[in-house]
């Protein structure tokens, strides 16, 4: 009876820690407070006649800290297709609803639209893209008024 008893308990430890494990699988994946960021992406992409289908992009996308690396954002891509979007995490409190549409669509402009770094600045010496790197000469002018240019350029 006992040895049935022993079984029992290790059959119950077994499948929680299971579904522990599925528990973290589940957990990984898209930020709630990135998706509507992903969403608007697709959305604008749309718009312009780019067809970006969210559900079927292998990405995640999470806070953490990237701040030894340098950067607030990075999007990685790998062998099997799949994306990770990595948005530090501690910029992220401190910026505005427009910045972090920035940066959001400037690392996606990366790992979904393949673009890299554009630094060109027009002739008052605003970016031209919001691909820039942020270490070129140009400066950032991305703000309501020129929001849908930088976009229309971001999606050609």
């Amino acid at each position: 009876m006992k040895t049935l008893h022993n079984l029992y308990f290790l059959l119950i430890l077994l499948l929680l820690s299971t579904s522990a494990c599925q528990k973290e699988a589940v957990d990984l994946g898209i930020d709630d407070e990135i998706l509507p960021y992903l969403t608007n992406f697709a959305e604008e992409a749309a718009f312009r006649g780019v067809d970006i289908d969210l559900e079927n992009l292998n990405l995640e996308a999470y806070f953490t800290d990237i701040s030894e690396v340098g950067v607030v954002g990075q999007c990685q891509t790998f062998t099997d297709d799949s994306v990770d979007l990595l948005i530090e995490k501690d910029y992220w409190r401190r910026i505005n609803t427009n910045k972090k549409e920035f940066l959001i669509f400037h690392e996606l402009g990366h790992c979904i639209l393949q673009r890299g770094h554009l630094d060109d600045g027009d002739e008052n010496g605003f970016c031209v893209s919001m691909m820039q790197s942020g270490t070129g000469s140009c400066v950032d002018n991305y703000n309501a008024n020129t929001r849908e240019t930088y976009l229309d350029e971001l999606f050609k």
